[in-house]
């Protein structure tokens, strides 16, 4: 890499900052943009259905919109049993176990209870994924501290947009690198 030093201060520089005048920069680097992160690939089926829906659901949790996250996880559920009756290998399970899951949340009838349903089914989905490791290109796995029960949730973005407590602490959580359930 090609580095340029800094510019030394004048003389009547008054900050006196001796390491300003030995500092380098590294201008490869600089102009290194950041890549973007990875889009997920579009997938075609109920699985499709499935990760599209729980993304959705969890961004209306993340604005506190109940009622669209609840419309969301009767979706979710449909097609996980869709997709759980023509699996075959390890994704069977998480997919059926999903289903039953986003079932229980479909039918809840305020935040709180969609918020404390939905800890059950993003397990399931991370189990999903976990079983299936291709279906986690452009999907982050985050964790929350504070909340109780589940503490992960899956998302397409990498900023934080917390589901667990939504806009009143719509950044809390951390991303991690490793996917486990």
């Amino acid at each position: 890499p090609q580095v340029t030093p800094a510019i030394p201060p004048s003389s009547s520089d008054t900050s006196k900052d001796a390491t300003a005048a030995t500092a380098t920069t590294t201008t490869d680097q600089a102009k290194q943009p950041i890549a973007p992160p990875p889009v997920p690939p579009r997938i075609d089926g109920p699985v499709g259905t499935v990760l599209d829906a729980y993304d959705t659901m969890r961004l209306q949790l993340a604005h506190d919109e109940a009622a669209a996250a609840v419309k969301s996880a009767a979706k979710i559920a449909d097609a996980a049993k869709a997709a759980s009756d023509a699996a075959t290998g390890a994704t069977k399970k998480p997919l059926a176990d999903l289903a039953v899951a986003a079932d229980k949340m479909s039918k809840s009838d305020d935040l709180v209870g969609a918020r404390a349903a939905f800890g059950d089914v993003s397990k399931d989905v991370v189990s999903l994924l976990v079983a299936d490791p291709s279906l986690q290109t452009g999907r982050f796995l985050f964790l929350c501290p504070m909340t109780k029960g589940y503490q992960k949730w899956v998302q397409t973005t990498t900023k934080v947009e917390n589901p667990f407590f939504g806009k009143a602490m719509i950044d809390c959580g951390e991303q991690l690198k490793a996917w486990s359930v």
